[in-house]
């Protein structure tokens, strides 16, 4: 049973994110919107303007009725900034936000990983990212990587790009080089978390974003052949890992060994494959042949393509919507969505940031026994910027 102190935390959190999904809103429509008692949010409100991670922003109309003015309630920008990575074969991007997920600053380099593991990679890209977060307080540093990965113990399981095949534990090595909280992620679930961000209360219930990357034909290994999909799925409005972290992970139903790739065609046909128009289609018909059956099937309606696949949207678009019509059972259309990601070629990165933001105003389960997840006011709490008093 949740102790008063955990109610009072949660209670604290609701309100915060309730501030954060809706930008603007009034004490007295914060406690309609969560049926939460008026003196109780006054007296949470109060507090978060006082440890100032919320501000008031300038008065609303009169009611009609008279009364006193709403005072719009918004989320201080200038709090902190969150670091928000993506790590691909030969080079980096890095996205710094504020609280709202506001983009400061967009920074990609490119990098020689050859003589470096993760952890030092990792660090000497957030040495060249620091500069940026001036004059902010840098909250938190995520990473989205291509995959197999614990998000919440901070280990990467396997990792085909970065050669990674025993399990690396990345956040554990990281905690000896800084003492700013560090995550890690999965790339494209980082895309799913970018997504619903962005969309804040409009955000989709059922969505698949599809992840497609090109890499240059001498960053080649043995398991990795140049291209790379994946995908992130959401279900009932959260980010799907699977039992052991693996959901999204893709290979085609049709490829057939010794081929190493993700898909039925021959590696040296898929080298250089955008420069070689017929095999790029062959592709991407086979990608929309597989996808059209995991739509289908749980029902998604919201279907997100970003990546360097996002160059190909239409044909995408149309091959998919072609497989998904051919795989339904029923007279008439199934309804969907099919759009490019609100970030483009930064999807990753921006969405890495995003899944601190999260946290950072999720709502933490006082009855979960699944995984420890620091949320909300706790989160605020383990940065060490507050201190709750009851």
């Amino acid at each position: 049973m949740a102790t008063q102190s955990e109610l009072f935390k949660n209670n604290i959190s609701q309100v915060l994110r309730c501030i954060w999904l809706h930008e603007g809103i009034s004490r007295v429509d914060i406690s309609k919107e969560l049926q939460m008692d008026k003196s109780t949010v006054t007296k949470i409100v109060s507090y978060l303007l006082d440890i100032d991670v919320i501000k008031t922003e300038d008065e609303g109309e009169a009611k009609v009725t008279g009364g006193r003015k709403p005072v719009p309630l918004s989320i201080n920008v200038d709090f902190g900034c969150i670091i928000g990575i993506e790590i691909q074969t030969d080079s980096y991007i890095g996205v710094i936000t504020n609280l709202r997920g506001e983009v400061i600053s967009l920074q990609s380099n490119k990098m020689d990983y050859s003589n470096m593991d993760l952890v030092e990679s990792f660090c000497k890209i957030v040495d060249e990212l620091k500069p940026f977060t001036a004059p902010y307080d840098l909250l938190g540093i995520v990473l989205g990587l291509s995959g197999i990965i614990n998000p919440f113990d901070g280990v990467v399981i396997k990792s085909n790009p970065m050669n990674i095949y025993e399990e690396y534990k990345f956040v554990e090595k990281i905690k000896e080089k800084t003492d700013i909280p560090v995550l890690i992620e999965n790339d494209a679930n980082c895309c799913c978390w970018g997504e619903l961000t962005s969309l804040k209360r409009e955000r989709p219930r059922n969505m698949i974003f599809i992840l497609g990357e090109f890499r240059e034909v001498e960053t080649h290994h043995a398991y990795y052949p140049g291209i790379g999909f994946g995908f992130g799925i959401v279900i009932d409005g959260k980010v799907y890992y699977g039992s052991e972290f693996s959901a999204g992970e893709f290979k085609s139903l049709f490829s057939k060994a010794p081929s190493v790739s993700q898909f039925s065609l021959q590696d040296s046909d898929i080298e250089n494959i955008q420069n070689k128009p017929e095999e790029l289609m062959k592709l991407l018909r086979e990608l929309c042949v597989n996808v059209s059956l995991v739509i289908n099937f749980f029902n998604i309606n919201e279907i997100i393509i970003g990546g360097a696949v996002e160059q190909y949207y239409d044909i995408i678009s149309l091959m998919l919507s072609q497989e998904i019509q051919r795989n339904w059972l029923y007279p008439g259309q199934m309804t969907y969505n099919i759009v490019t990601s609100n970030q483009s070629q930064k999807s990753v990165a921006y969405g890495a940031a995003c899944m601190f933001l999260e946290r950072l105003f999720g709502i933490p389960d006082i009855n979960s026994s699944t995984h420890e997840v620091l949320q909300g006011v706790e989160l605020l709490e383990k940065l060490k910027l507050i201190h709750i008093k009851e």
